[in-house]
């Protein structure tokens, strides 16, 4: 996997003697567990993205309503929580289309989060320094 292997080059470039108070087993393991939450959000995107293929490819290109909701609408005890076009549905979900922005999007911020909330606190703690 290119990833871990990057990850692991990284760890070894950082020169660790210069960190007299690092533990080398937490860094891999901080790491490596880093890695694993970023593959994991990685699949929720690519799953995304072919769930919006599947919509584009079987949705009808017209005006005709798409509604999404709760319940079967044909016992009449449905509760709509979104309407659009099936043209609509079809351009969000489209190659260059909303859904596929917002997924990729959520994919970064999501990446970053993890960094920023968890991760760079424990690579600090590991190298034995301040987080800055």
């Amino acid at each position: 996997m290119k990833i871990v292997e990057n990850n692991l080059d990284f760890i070894v470039q950082l020169k660790l003697e210069k960190y007299a108070n690092h533990d080398r087993k937490m860094l891999l393991d901080v790491t490596s567990e880093f890695v694993d939450q970023v593959e994991e959000t990685y699949g929720f995107f690519k799953d995304s993205i072919h769930g919006f293929n599947m919509v584009f490819q079987r949705t009808p290109d017209s005006t005709n309503a798409a509604f999404f909701g709760r319940e079967d609408p044909r016992k009449g005890k449905t509760k709509i929580q979104h309407r659009a076009t099936q043209s609509q549905v079809k351009q969000r979900n489209s190659l260059e289309g909303a859904n596929r922005k917002m997924a990729f999007h959520t994919l970064i911020a999501q990446v970053y989060m993890l960094r920023d909330n968890k991760y760079r606190n424990l690579v600090s703690v590991a190298l034995g320094v301040e987080k800055n």
